[in-house]
């Protein structure tokens, strides 16, 4: 019988890094300052390595970083499967120190998936929201 659970934010990311797959929606990509991807994902489902039965439903936005190279040519509206770590949104650890679980948890976003691989398992229509993602990435090839 599996265990399927809704997401609680701090207590179902025991282990840092847990390794496993996860899939869901993409609403959103990003390049970041580095050479990765940001890909906004929604009605995520984690499923644990080490017991497959484990389920995770993650009821809000999670944050997937995976390099330029290995994520191909995702557009909002693809449902994808992808395999890495499951990590936690750090609080800061200095005095002064930027809050980024602070600043993610106000935008929405549960937690961060660091991806090994990706691909592409079927598509949902996002027609607005593709049509926006293709403008941008044609307005910031020209300027």
């Amino acid at each position: 019988m599996s265990e399927d659970r809704s997401f609680s934010f701090e207590t179902e990311i025991a282990k840092e890094g847990e390794k496993g797959e996860l899939t869901g929606t993409l609403i959103q990509t990003r390049p970041t300052s580095g050479e990765s991807i940001e890909l906004l994902i929604k009605d995520g489902v984690f499923i644990d390595n080490t017991s497959a039965s484990r389920k995770l439903y993650i009821h809000k936005t999670v944050r997937m970083l995976i390099s330029k190279e290995k994520a191909g040519a995702p557009l909002p509206g693809d449902v994808i499967l992808a395999k890495g770590s499951l990590k936690r949104l750090e609080a800061p650890v200095n005095p002064g120190e930027f809050d980024a679980k602070t600043y993610y948890r106000s935008r929405g976003i549960a937690c961060q998936f660091l991806a090994s691989s990706i691909s592409r398992i079927g598509r949902k229509p996002y027609y607005f929201r593709t049509a926006a993602h293709l403008l941008r990435q044609r307005l910031s090839s020209v300027y």
